[in-house]
Order: C-alpha cells, then structure tokens, then sequence
C-alpha cells in the first residue's frame, strides 16, 4: 500500500467514530419528535394540543439536525442536553396519557399496554444519562 493511500484511509477512518457518534445521537433526538408526533394522532387528542406537540416535534427536528453537526464538530455541548431533553418529551407524553384518559380511558389504556414497556426502559435509560453516579459499580 502506497503512502498517500496510507494516509487517506488514517484518515478516513479517524472519521468513523464521530460521524457513527453524530448520526446517533442526531437520530435519538428525530426518533423523540416522530414518537411525540405519533403519540398524539394516535391518542387522538384536541387539534390545540396536536399543533403545540407538532411545533415541538419541529423544533425537536432543528435540534436534531444542530445535534448532528454538534456531533461531526466532536464539541459536546449539546450531549450534556439530550438526557433532559428526552426526559421533558417524556414528561410531555406522559402528561397527554394522562390528558386522553379523561376523555377516552379505552384509547389511554390501550396505548398504555402497548407502549409502557418501551416507555419505561427509555426512562431507565435517560435516568443513567441524568444521574451517572447511580449506575452499577464497574466489576474489577
């Protein structure tokens, strides 16, 4: 192998990591406005609040793609954010359950049984990204 092809695949790979890093986290934060998104069609809730959740799911989209560039730049600033970030749409989605089972508990129930596992094991992990210290100690 050539020197310069050497060189150019260094490179290249030293590219890997952060672009890898970028598009995930980039793609957490699209995937909390398509779940709000879905989450309010699918609980069928006032046209008010469905225009309020998509204005969030469109800012949340902004965010994603300033997430991604964030993450190419390897600064950082914006991972210390994502945590709370999805603990507010968290909070946010768990405040339209409660919103729906008023007016329709079938519908509220029925999301509830469907999503609440994938709800919960979300939230147990942005628990460990909030308060880190809490984790299991690392075995020796």
């Amino acid at each position: 192998m050539s020197p310069a092809t050497w060189r150019c695949l260094k490179r290249t790979c030293s590219l890997v990591p952060l672009s890898c890093l970028a598009l995930s986290l980039s793609f957490v934060v699209f995937f909390y406005s398509a779940f709000l998104a879905f989450s309010v069609r699918f609980l069928q809730v006032s046209q008010r609040l469905r225009r309020i959740v998509d204005i969030l799911a469109r800012i949340l989209l902004v965010l994603g793609l300033a997430t991604f560039a964030d993450g190419l730049g390897d600064t950082g600033l914006l991972r210390q954010i994502l945590p709370f970030v999805g603990a507010l749409g968290a909070c946010l989605l768990i405040g339209i359950l409660f919103i729906t089972s008023v007016r329709s508990a079938r519908r509220a129930l029925l999301y509830s049984a469907l999503w609440l596992p994938f709800i919960v094991t979300g939230l147990s992990r942005l628990y460990l990204d909030i308060a880190p210290g809490h984790a299991a100690p690392r075995q020796r």
